[in-house]
């Protein structure tokens, strides 16, 4: 399944590819000078090091003078109850992460133990006028996404009057190493 397939779920398909670009390659010359994300195309090992460092992300500031970044696990073990969040960044208004004036959860490195690949995706969302989101009811927003806690993304979205304005995503490869004998979810099987 898609990043498209799964955010037609919610009403939020088919927008523009946001440009994530992680920097700096000197020490992983397996991809050279930078990364560029692809969709599927960007297959990445969980133990690359650039992956360990915040993206650059940046966007048309036409696209809204206020936005949010959101960087999730869509096949994380929590994903039946919704996506895993890594990041939140809010209040961006230069059209890069580095406007960004709230960091409602600083950047966590994908972390996949399974040994299939998950999608990891990064969505830009206009944000209404006013500054700041509201974390889901009884939640703060370190507790977004946790193992075994649920995340109910549409009800944040909702809430938030968040709307939907580009997305990437990469598919990064697991240890193998996960124990707990989770069922793995293949590509097909997210409903």
């Amino acid at each position: 399944m898609s990043l498209d397939d799964y955010l037609r779920d919610f009403g939020l398909a088919n927008r523009p590819t946001l440009s994530v670009t992680y920097d700096d390659f000197a020490r992983d010359s397996t991809y050279g000078a930078a990364a560029v994300l692809h969709g599927e195309a960007s297959a990445y090992d969980v133990k690359s090091p650039f992956l360990r460092r915040t993206p650059t992300i940046t966007w048309p500031s036409a696209y809204n003078p206020r936005a949010a970044v959101l960087f999730i696990d869509l096949d994380a073990p929590s994903r039946p109850k919704g996506p895993y969040v890594h990041s939140l960044w809010a209040d961006c208004t230069g059209g890069a992460l580095t406007s960004c004036a709230t960091t409602l959860k600083k950047y966590l490195p994908p972390g996949n133990k399974a040994p299939l690949a998950n999608r990891y995706s990064f969505l830009l969302f206009a944000q209404p006028p006013s500054p700041g989101l509201k974390s889901p009811p009884g939640r703060s927003t370190e507790g977004f996404g946790k193992f075994g806690k649920p995340f109910d993304f549409k009800k944040f979205i909702e809430d938030n009057e968040l709307r939907l304005v580009s997305s990437n995503f990469m598919l990064v490869n697991g240890t193998g190493r996960h124990r707990r004998g989770r069922r793995l979810m293949s590509y097909n099987s997210l409903e």
